[in-house]
């Protein structure tokens, strides 16, 4: 019998990734804005007929600090 493989160290696991996007997509919508995952794996937030593209989490956290849905 084999011991089960373990997960390196410092590699998200699919709930990582999922939580803080879920968060961020909640405090956006707060604010009116909708975020859609494209299948690149980018965002595109739209918002009163306005669009943004996002390349990756960490610029979709910069875009809600820009429109104060996080402080």
């Amino acid at each position: 019998m084999s011991a089960a493989p373990h997960a390196e160290v410092g590699t998200d696991t699919p709930d990582e990734q999922t939580k803080p996007l879920a968060t961020l997509r909640a405090l956006l919508a707060n604010r009116g804005h909708q975020v859609h995952v494209l299948a690149s794996g980018s965002f595109l937030v739209c918002w009163m007929g306005h669009s943004r593209h996002c390349g990756d989490l960490v610029s979709l956290e910069a875009f809600a600090r820009q429109v104060g849905a996080i402080h």
